[in-house]
């Protein structure tokens, strides 16, 4: 008897859920199919965490199971002072990647800035939690600290 990973993910290949199941017969299979979900196979893999991983070509009978990768954003600083003209600066954002910027559970800036380059200045000390996603990569994220 063996046990496989069945990882059903939607249209842009993020898993949804993820199960591994003993001995699966066609039955199960079928019970997929008839509920609309679209899955893959691995009979190798263990779980799998949709936060490190994503089926690759989800509409092609190709798919696999494929780890995101980092981006390549940096923060030149984590520490900045708060109030003047000192500023965080993060290099290597994708133009069409989505930037979120919280503090305190409160959004400050989410959109789409289309540069490579982001300078942020904090008017009070508080903590600034920037948040960088680009499908299929893993979501970046950074914290800059203005001090008084």
């Amino acid at each position: 008897m063996s046990m496989s990973f069945f990882a059903i993910h939607d249209g842009i290949g993020r898993i949804t859920q993820g199960s591994k199941i003993f001995a699966p017969d066609a039955r199960y299979e079928q019970q997929l199919r008839d509920l609309g979900h679209s899955f893959v196979i691995d009979e190798k893999a263990t779980l799998r965490s949709p936060e490190a991983w994503y089926v690759d070509r989800p509409d092609s009978a190709d798919r696999t199971l494929a780890k995101r990768r980092d981006l390549s954003v940096i923060a030149m600083r984590n520490r900045i002072k708060a109030g003047g003209s000192d500023k965080a600066v993060l290099i290597g954002i994708p133009r069409n990647a989505c930037v979120t910027i919280t503090t305190g559970g409160l959004v400050v800036y989410e959109g789409k800035p289309g540069a490579t380059e982001l300078e942020i200045a904090i008017p009070v000390p508080c903590i600034y939690r920037i948040a960088v996603d680009l499908w299929p990569f893993k979501t970046h994220v950074t914290e800059i600290e203005a001090v008084a």
